[in-house]
């Protein structure tokens, strides 16, 4: 699995001549490396098309128990047990294969990940079949999208790092607002898709650009350093500005990242020239496959 800083996944492909993976006269150990990647007979493989967990790599939710990368990596070991046939498709930028790999009757391991909800379609991969198998899973709320399940994308998750958790005294209400010790705290001059917001993505109406929005919110949360307040809004609830513990204002960084929009009735100017980076990187919010209606329209629409 290749990682990408922010939300827009860039790889540029190297085509290859398509040639099949022979397996050795002696059959070795299957090893599963991550939730996309393995080495079988000596050959390291990664599933074409497929963004697996990462070894380490949680969730939240699943009725308070982790929900994390061992369990896709368990489920990709039982579909190696029959020592899959691999075709390679091309090489990624770390030089490592990235095959189709089929199973029994002609099983496709990346699909039948994608249908468990095991993993999630690589967004630089055009590979239809499988971005629609993971909308299924999604509408089915299999795995990673069953309700109450908070999961990041592997490659959000390797931009911020692996030590990420909840904090008891945290709670998340959406991609700016959120309630620690009590109290409700609302980022100051940003405005992020709302909690329940629908999205298109690619012709399936979700909640997913939504939910990657508040768990973005909930990644800086873990390095919160302070929060100052400048004002209260019309019902009370705390508007301020939060500090990470290096120094970097999160409402600002949810904007570069593509997290959260600038506030119209504010547009304070460094958060604008942030909201001009995603933009022009087509992060987050202003990704080509997705088409979601600004917060504060959507608002007044419910």
């Amino acid at each position: 699995m290749s990682s990408a800083n922010g939300w827009h996944f860039r790889r540029t492909s190297l085509v290859l001549a398509t040639c099949l993976l022979a397996a050795p006269a002696t059959a070795q150990e299957i090893r599963v490396i991550d939730g996309d990647t393995f080495e079988m007979d000596g050959e390291v493989i990664r599933l074409s098309g497929l963004a697996g967990f990462e070894p380490d790599q949680s969730c939240w939710g699943m009725e308070g128990h982790r929900f994390n990368g061992q369990t896709a990596m368990d489920h990709l070991r039982e579909l190696l047990a029959s020592r899959p046939d691999c075709v390679v498709i091309r090489e990624g930028d770390d030089g490592i294969p990235e095959a189709n790999c089929y199973g029994e009757g002609g099983l496709d391991l990346g699909l039948e990940m994608a249908r468990d909800g095991l993993a999630w379609a690589d967004p630089a991969d055009g590979t239809y079949g499988l971005h629609g198998t993971v909308l299924l899973a999604e509408a089915r709320g299999k795995g990673i999208w069953g309700e109450g399940v908070y999961c990041l994308p592997p490659w959000i998750w390797s931009a911020y790092g692996e030590n990420f958790d909840f904090s008891e005294d945290i709670n998340l209400i959406d991609g700016d607002t959120f309630r620690m010790n009590c109290q409700v705290i609302r980022l100051w001059g940003i405005d992020a898709l709302n909690s329940g917001q629908t999205c298109m993505v690619r012709g399936t109406e979700t909640t997913w650009p939504s939910d990657l929005a508040t768990l973005s919110l909930g990644f800086w949360l873990q390095h919160l350093s302070s929060c100052e307040t400048i004002e209260a809004d019309e019902v009370g609830i705390a508007v301020g500005r939060c500090v990470a513990s290096d120094g970097s204002d999160i409402g600002q960084a949810l904007v570069e990242l593509g997290a959260a929009l600038v506030d119209p009735e504010i547009n304070h100017p460094p958060y604008l020239a942030a909201q001009l980076v995603a933009q022009e990187a087509g992060d987050g919010y202003w990704g080509e496959r997705w088409n979601c209606s600004p917060p504060w329209e959507w608002r007044e629409r419910n």
